[in-house]
């Protein structure tokens, strides 16, 4: 895995750059390479190892595209409710899953998907916190799926 693909991101107050340890997002693809009629699963975890209760937890999705830079919509997305507005004890995880299947099209060109989500959450001791991280997805060029006539 290369520094590019890291699947940690360290959260921070919107002005600085400053990490706040003991709470982080992990991002992750379960496929390194794609195929088209593939699901790609995405699963994000916000982690807290500290011993506060963090309130308004949110995952927000930020984007999701291919390697023509296609904006794509997940095939399965949670609900607003269940990424947003949660509270996250002392040491817990909240963890949250999106998926995408890979079409002919997404095939044509190969390339790289990329999916964007930023989590922000609020802290008693910090205030506002925001992490972003990324997952990658290798499409393998010429893997468009065969129609049987």
């Amino acid at each position: 895995m290369t520094d590019l693909q890291c699947p940690m991101g360290a959260f921070t107050r919107p002005e600085s750059t400053e990490e706040i340890q003991g709470i982080n997002l992990v991002y992750l693809v379960d496929r390194p390479t794609a195929h088209a009629g593939e699901t790609l699963t995405f699963t994000a975890w916000i982690l807290n190892s500290t011993a506060e209760t963090l309130t308004n937890v949110c995952l927000l999705p930020r984007s999701l595209t291919n390697g023509d830079l296609d904006g794509l919509a997940y095939t399965e997305i949670p609900t607003i409710k269940e990424l947003t507005g949660r509270m996250l004890g002392p040491r817990q995880s909240l963890c949250y899953s999106m998926s995408y299947k890979v079409t002919d099209v997404d095939a044509e060109n190969g390339g790289m998907f990329t999916s964007a989500v930023q989590a922000e959450l609020s802290s008693h001791r910090f205030g506002l916190l925001v992490s972003e991280c990324d997952a990658l997805s290798v499409m393998e060029p010429g893997t468009r799926t065969r129609r049987v006539p």
